[in-house]
């Protein structure tokens, strides 16, 4: 089975997983988790190949994740395609997997196909958020000194979310 990125941007869905599902329900459609962390607050994570699927004690679903996208993607071979479990391949679409992938880059493809969004800043992110929810990331704080002017457009992608009860400003 494939996992659209596209269809997880317009739809906020991880293919049949979404936010609120109970987290056996992640585990029946994924398999079994490469890891679950406890992180001592109430709040949990399943770890799938760089994704990973937030929850609390209600066990249900509140965030969807992948950050870090030079760790998780860059080292795969040159795809578009790459496997999350023995099950699952994961589209990414919006770029080949093995290369950083630039803002101006990810715009482009959005433009391309007509996709609706808004552009947010704050101290921490250049983010693309489209109605979805699904945020892409780009981080504008770790590469440059404070002083820096920066271009966004060579901002590389660092992670994509849907995490609806976060605000634009954390």
């Amino acid at each position: 089975m494939i996992i659209s990125i596209k269809d997880f941007v317009l739809t906020g869905r991880f293919g049949a997983i979404s936010i609120g599902m109970h987290k056996d329900e992640v585990i029946d459609y994924l398999g079994t988790p490469y890891k679950i962390s406890d992180y001592k607050n109430g709040r949990f994570g399943l770890y799938y190949n760089g994704f990973r699927f937030l929850y609390a004690t209600s066990c249900k679903i509140y965030a969807i994740t992948c950050q870090g996208f030079d760790d998780v993607f860059i080292e795969k071979p040159s795809t578009r395609v790459f496997a999350l479990t023995n099950k699952i391949e994961i589209d990414t679409y919006f770029f080949t997997v093995s290369k950083p992938v630039q803002y101006k880059e990810i715009i482009r493809r959005i433009h391309a196909e007509n996709i609706k969004y808004t552009e947010h800043q704050d101290k921490f992110w250049d983010k693309i958020i489209f109605d979805s929810g699904v945020e892409f990331l780009f981080n504008n704080w770790c590469e440059y000194p404070e002083d820096h002017t920066y271009d966004k457009n060579e901002l590389i992608l660092y992670g994509v979310r849907n995490f609806p009860t976060k605000s634009n400003n954390e």
